[in-house]
């Protein structure tokens, strides 16, 4: 069956007896195109309805690809996305656990032991996981300005004094942390004394 042929449409174009300066209504792509094209000003109607732009504003869902596909192209089409190889995140993975509150606080004091000074009178054992971090000097700072740590540091100092100073021997009724003080200061003496010949 055939049918009669449709009149072809005249495509749009600016005409030439326009003038290139002309304002005009048309708003084909020829005439956006065209070099010194100039539209229309916006009628009032138009400038009412852009400021009244609903809040409540929801785009129409985009359409199902699956729907212009046969059977088969859209069972090959999931069997071959099946088939793909499998993103793998490589960045730091939260193993299921969320971390409580006193654990996030103790690691953000453990990152910046030399900002912490006066702790207010926290118990010893709360404050361990922190202390046990520090060096020699935050530990001796932190007991300058929290004494009653001093009580439960012993085995601390004796750990400092083990590594730092193998070879020394302490003196009777010296604590651990006086022997790392008395062994520091030795060794701050010999050095200037080596420096100065």
């Amino acid at each position: 069956m055939l049918y009669p042929a449709k009149p072809k449409k005249k495509s749009t174009t600016v005409k030439e007896t326009q003038s290139p300066n002309s304002i005009t209504n048309d708003v084909s792509p020829a005439v956006l195109l065209a070099p010194n094209a100039k539209l229309a000003p916006l009628s009032a109607f138009e400038i009412s309805a852009l400021s009244k732009i609903s809040s409540n504003y929801k785009p129409n869902s985009p359409p199902k690809l699956l729907s212009h596909f046969t059977d088969e192209e859209a069972m090959s089409t999931i069997i071959s996305s099946k088939n793909q190889r499998t993103k793998v995140y490589s960045g730091n993975k939260v193993m299921g656990k969320i971390p409580t509150l006193y654990v996030m606080c103790v690691h953000l004091l453990q990152e910046h032991i030399d900002a912490l000074k006066y702790t207010g009178g926290v118990p010893y054992e709360l404050l361990k996981p922190v202390v046990d971090k520090a060096t020699p000097q935050q530990l001796f700072v932190l007991e300058h300005f929290n004494p009653y740590l001093m009580e439960d540091t012993a085995q601390l100092w004796q750990k400092y004094c083990e590594k730092h100073f193998r070879k020394q021997q302490r003196h009777e009724m010296e604590t651990w942390r006086e022997m790392y003080i008395r062994c520091q200061k030795e060794q701050e003496q010999i050095k200037k004394f080596d420096s100065e010949y």
